[in-house]
């Protein structure tokens, strides 16, 4: 966060006059104009303390801690600005702003009316004009030095400022000093409401719009549903506007009227015109308008549409009048252009500053700090905040309502409150218009305008989360509404009317609703139980239907589209899955079970699996028993079993979750011959390091694929035995089976196997066979199979097969001490892990990064990074085989970090936990302590563990322990017995690729 003045300080706002006309006249010269431009103001501006707060194209945000060095500072912007050679003769003018006020932080930047009022100065200065606020003016009036004075230009209103400011010009000899009469709302007739808080972002609407009016577009139509905003923006772009139109600009308030031929009565009495008896007042506006260049705010024109051909026609009288018009739908009639209004832009994150930069958190701080002048957005609240932003929609008048809530709640609390928002932002100002007291009202408003027909159509609608036309007819028309035609003109209808929203986006069009209106229309559905009970049921049949329809080409080369096609409906399916289980139908969620797993599995949503398996389990207990139905329970039950392993690690739940299995299975009899079951419990007795039974189940497997000819089974079949084996001591057997699963392993046919949840077996057996053979001292092939690990992983588009492979690549990375990719692979595996909510990954993944970073130099955050991955791997209660190896790179982080004691004493547990097991990985953890023990000077010590791993790596075949042992012990020793051991045990790497282990020895050798 930046360091910025606080208290008493001056705000300089500027930009460039006319630089629209600039750009067109210069053309690709204008970037070098605006180069120069900026380079001389911040020159001026430092020299004089200045910080630039913002730039946005040819504008400047600047905070001067002294209101006179503010003053010196723009005199010297404009003077430099004046003096420099332009390109081709152009003339540049800046208009500069400047108010004295309290520096109140919001994030990284300022909130608060000073601020604005700043903006606003500079907002009606002319190009070359310096203006300043009373408030600056009386702290630098005495102390102006040099020729500089100032000229009083009186009171004048500024457009969002409730009362008038008094304004001061710079007057300095070598500077302009005549200009024409400020744009303010004083200069030019205007009934635009006074507005008593800061308009806020929307500048890309705002360019927009008065782009449209200076290219002569002369009816402009703001649509959208109500509480979006729609009033507020135009009222600003007028207010932007008033030396565009020199005979004024005109609200009117069109909400009390409900008759059309009422409207221009409306527009009279807002004009103040006279008119005779017997004369229509459309006339009286055609006639007494003929001439007149002005502006007329329409404002909520929904309610009298039928008066758009009278609009339209008053256009055409008057060819200097402009019309601008807020309403839910386009009026349809020529020369319209329609500018649809979206909710504010959205953060993207809860970090400080970026959501402060937020156009919803900008209006949410700003309307908190008017209800609780004391709020600030910090590191704290700001998550609660991009919340409440988010659940509203990013509509202006929710979240105003909801700040304004602030005076009872912490942004905590208010964020726990909005599960229902309509109900939480609930009163507003006294000063807003009735229909908008409350966001309730505003939505009731534009529903009680809809036809009978429409309405029950908005209410249906309120069971999708969002819809093709496709599913809104068959769903409307099985809830016995009228046929397709009727159906898609009342839709057409909703759209226009700005409640129901469609948009292509990158695929198909899609309906939606803002959420907020979609909870009042829930709302309504569910008074007519009826309509919703035939809505809701056609709704799950619809789906039901859907993906049933796409499960064979989930199985097929259609898979990536069928997957993309469900996926788009996750929402609707979900909403059917829940009907479904609490209408107890199994037969129709068997029907969407199959196609919905697949998708979960495919795309990594493992806690949402859980919670599947968890319901369909409910529904099955509630059935009468039968075989068939036994084996579906315990598949389901050991599937689940395994899903919560991979998403929270070992815990008591998921021994509960195993504990029930196994029930299941005595109940049956045994252990049935399925895959999902067989791998279920394989996973179960692996994580428990019980390799013997973990064996005896894969060769289970192996059999069932042999039997079925299944090679997908078969991949993960060799893949159980061959690991397992190595696990067990016997790496060279292992290996046979992996280099079978690998060679039989085609990413584009073994994707999905039944009720799978975990790393696709290709990528394992490819990770599995790296890290055996690294160990055997094949380092050639151990590269090869982890960046072919990778590459599958990728190609896979397998969430959690991505997690594992980049943390397992990461692991090897470690042990070339390749300590950027390390990082690298350690980082992106995090990155997935806490999308996807992969709390081991995460946890490991910290671990590997934070040993990455001490080893390149950063030790102090590295330890902290691993401290995070320890602290998370131990609150998760994760598979006790996994401990010891996240432990080992613990120890090796301390050694990094200088303090290899701390490191002996982890290794020393990992010993202890290991005790008598004998395989490949057993010579490494005497490897490490011997290197941690050199750390600390007890070279006899060391000396020891290191003839340890060498014993240990020659017995149980592990090459590369034993060159990295035999190393060691010749550069302690330098005696001829050890040298010997040494380039015997490196002669089984020549020819292949030098890694650093390698290279080490031979410079122990050399150095002979």
């Amino acid at each position: 966060m930046r360091d910025l003045p606080t208290g008493t300080v001056t705000f300089l706002f500027s930009d460039i006059e006319g630089s629209t006309r600039l750009v067109q006249s210069l053309g690709d010269e204008y970037i070098p104009l605006l180069e120069d431009q900026q380079r001389l103001l911040r020159s001026a501006f430092g020299a004089h303390g200045g910080t630039v707060l913002g730039t946005e194209g040819d504008s400047f945000f600047v905070v001067f801690p002294a209101a006179v060095e503010a003053i010196a500072a723009a005199v010297d912007a404009q003077r430099a600005v004046a003096k420099h050679g332009w390109p081709q003769g152009a003339t540049v003018h800046i208009r500069m702003g400047l108010h004295t006020g309290e520096g109140t932080l919001g994030g990284d930047n300022y909130v608060g009316l000073d601020v604005h009022r700043a903006a606003r100065i500079a907002g009606v200065a002319h190009g070359g004009q310096v203006l300043m606020s009373e408030s600056t003016r009386s702290l630098v009036e005495q102390s102006i030095e040099g020729e500089a004075s100032l000229r009083d230009l009186g009171e004048h209103r500024l457009k969002d400022l409730l009362k008038p400011e008094r304004i001061f010009q710079i007057v300095h000899p070598e500077l302009p000093s005549e200009f024409p009469p400020l744009a303010s709302l004083s200069y030019r007739p205007n009934n635009l409401p006074t507005q008593t808080s800061e308009f806020l972002g929307r500048e890309a609407d705002l360019n927009a719009i008065s782009n449209l009016i200076d290219a002569g577009v002369r009816l402009i139509t703001l649509t959208g549903p109500g509480g979006i905003g729609k009033t507020r923006l135009a009222l600003q772009v007028a207010a932007a506007r008033t030396d565009v139109f020199r005979d004024g600009l005109y609200f009117v308030d069109l909400s009390p009227v409900r008759d059309p031929d009422k409207a221009f009565d409306a527009a009279v009495r807002a004009l103040g015109l006279q008119s005779a008896s017997d004369q229509r007042t459309l006339d009286v506006l055609k006639d007494q308008l003929a001439d007149k260049h002005l502006l007329l705010v329409l404002d909520n024109f929904e309610q009298v549409m039928d008066a758009a051909e009278g609009v339209a026609d008053l256009l055409r009288s008057c060819p200097k009048l402009s019309a601008l018009v807020t309403t839910r739908e386009a009026l349809k009639v020529r020369g319209e252009h329609v500018h649809p209004v979206a909710p504010m832009s959205l953060p993207s994150t809860d970090e400080v500053s970026a959501a402060a930069e937020c156009e919803a958190v900008r209006l949410f701080v700003e309307r908190a700090v008017e209800a609780r002048g004391t709020f600030t957005l910090t590191e704290d609240n700001a998550g609660a905040v991009v919340e409440i932003c988010t659940r509203l929609d990013g509509l202006p008048l929710a979240i105003e309502l909801a700040a304004a809530r602030l005076t009872l709640f912490s942004p905590h609390d208010l964020r726990d409150r909005l599960r229902n928002s309509l109900q939480i932002v609930g009163g507003g100002a006294r000063d807003l218009p009735a229909r908008q007291q409350t966001l309730r009202r505003t939505i009731e408003w534009s529903y009680e305008l809809l036809d009978i027909n429409e309405r029950n159509l908005f209410r249906i609608l309120s069971v999708f989360s969002t819809a093709s036309v496709d599913a809104v007819e068959e769903v409307a028309a099985s809830a016995q509404l009228d046929g397709d035609a009727a159906i898609i003109d009342r839709l057409s209808s909703l759209v226009d009317k700005s409640l129901v929203r469609s948009a292509n986006g990158s695929g198909p069009q899609r309906l939606s609703m803002l959420a907020t209106i979609h909870e009042f229309a829930a709302e309504r559905l569910e008074e007519d139980p009826g309509l919703a009970a035939a809505t809701q049921r056609a709704h799950a049949e619809y789906f039901s239907g859907f993906a049933r329809d796409r499960r064979a080409q989930l199985a097929g080369s259609e898979r990536s589209g069928a997957l993309d096609e469900l996926e788009v409906e996750i929402g609707n399916l979900l909403a059917a899955w829940r009907y479904l289980v609490d209408a107890g139908d199994l037969a129709t969620l068997e029907e969407l079970f199959d196609a919905v797993w697949i998708l979960h599995e495919a795309r990594g949503w493992y806690a949402s699996a859980v919670e599947l398996a968890r319901d369909l389990l409910e529904v099955l207990t509630s059935v009468p028993s039968t075989p068939d139905r036994v084996q579906q329970k315990i598949t389901l039950a050991t599937s689940l079993a395994r899903g919560l392993l991979a998403v929270g690690g070992y815990t008591k739940e998921v021994e509960e979750a195993y504990g029930n299995a196994r029930a299941l299975l005595e109940e049956a009899g045994g252990l049935p011959h399925l895959y999902p079951v067989l791998r279920s419990v394989w996973s179960f007795h692996l994580y428990r390091a019980e390799f013997d039974q973990a064996l005896a189940v894969g060769r289970q497997l192996l059999d069932l694929a042999e039997h079925s000819d299944d090679e997908n089974l078969m991949v993960d079949a060799q893949l159980v035995v061959g690991s397992n084996l190595i696990s067990m001591g016997e790496p060279t057997q292992g290996l046979l089976h992996l280099d079978r699963s690998i060679t039989m392993f085609d990413p584009r046919r073994h994707r999905s196997a039944p009720m799978r949840l975990g790393a696709n077996p290709g990528v394992v057996a490819h990770t599995t066979s790296a890290f055996t053979l690294w160990l055997l001292g094949d380092p050639d092939l151990a590269i090869e199979r982890s960046t072919r690990a990778l590459e599958l992983a990728a190609q896979l588009y397998h969430p959690f097969t991505l997690a594992y492979a980049l943390y397992h690549v990461g692991f090897l990375a470690l042990w070339q001490s390749d300590y950027e990719s390390v990082l690298e692979r350690a980082d992106a595996a995090v990155r997935v892990a806490e999308e996807h909510g992969y709390q081991v990954w995460r946890a490991v993944g910290l671990v590997l990064g934070g040993t990455a970073l001490i080893a390149l130099g950063r030790p102090e955050e590295g330890l902290a990074r691993s401290d995070q991955g320890i602290a998370l791997y131990q609150e998760i209660s994760t598979p006790p085989v996994f401990w010891p190896f996240v432990l080992t790179i613990r120890a090796r982080g301390f050694g990094l970090a200088g303090r290899p004691q701390e490191g002996v004493d982890i290794i020393d547990q990992v010993l202890e936990m290991i005790g008598d097991r004998f395989d490949l990985l057993s010579s490494e953890f005497p490897m490490i302590k011997g290197d941690l023990l050199l750390a600390t000077s007890r070279r006899d010590e060391a000396e020891q563990w290191f003839e340890r791993a060498l014993d240990i790596a020659k017995q149980t075949g592990a090459r590369t322990t034993e060159l990295r042992a035999a190393t060691r012990l010749a550069r302690l020793t330098r005696e001829p017995k050890s040298i010997e051991i040494l380039r015997s045990a490196r002669e089984s790497f020549v020819g292949k690729v030098e890694t650093a282990d390698v290279a080490e020895a031979r410079a122990v050798l050399e150095d002979g």
